[in-house]
């Protein structure tokens, strides 16, 4: 069944089985069965729109995770790894995700803005965690985000360049 195979994805530890059968459930809930014309009615839909849905989707997901008091710890012997891991997927994919959704030919700069807004929602994130129980809002979670955007930015801006054939002025000295 669907619900069991999206546990099994998860993978969760088994001692946090309770949050991957809740996850599970609400994916199971909102998921629409392959062959329902998903596919063909998302192709009409423009590309700029689809890139702001998934930047909307990665930011929900990130509010979830921020939400969480009790977050799975998978690597017990490395304190922080996760967290700074986390953050660091979490906000590189958001800046990834939303250059692509302030992208077009009046936007100068996208991927600056893409790192400015990745940021902002980085201090309302922080914001928000602070009210929860047993989370705090951190300058050293705000870097972490910083520099997990900025890197994925400067790797995409870089690879754009390099497929559009545009090369770094290289200087012999």
């Amino acid at each position: 069944d669907f619900l069991g195979a999206v546990v099994e994805f998860l993978a969760f530890h088994p001692s946090h089985a309770d949050l991957a059968q809740r996850l599970a459930s609400a994916v199971t809930i909102h998921a629409t069965p392959v062959g329902s014309g998903t596919v063909a009615r998302t192709k009409r839909i423009p590309v700029e729109q689809r890139a702001e849905a998934a930047v909307i989707a990665w930011m929900g997901v990130i509010f979830f995770l921020s939400s969480r008091p009790d977050l799975p710890n998978f690597a017990p012997g490395l304190p922080g790894i996760e967290e700074i891991g986390g953050h660091l997927t979490a906000y590189g994919v958001l800046a990834g995700r939303r250059g692509g959704a302030v992208r077009g030919p009046r936007v100068r700069y996208p991927a600056t803005w893409a790192l400015v807004l990745a940021v902002l929602y980085g201090v309302g994130g922080g914001c928000h965690k602070s009210f929860v129980p047993g989370r705090d809002m951190s300058v050293s979670d705000l870097m972490v985000d910083l520099i997990g955007a900025g890197a994925v930015l400067l790797i995409v801006t870089l690879l754009r360049a390099r497929r559009m054939g545009l090369r770094p002025d290289r200087r012999v000295s």
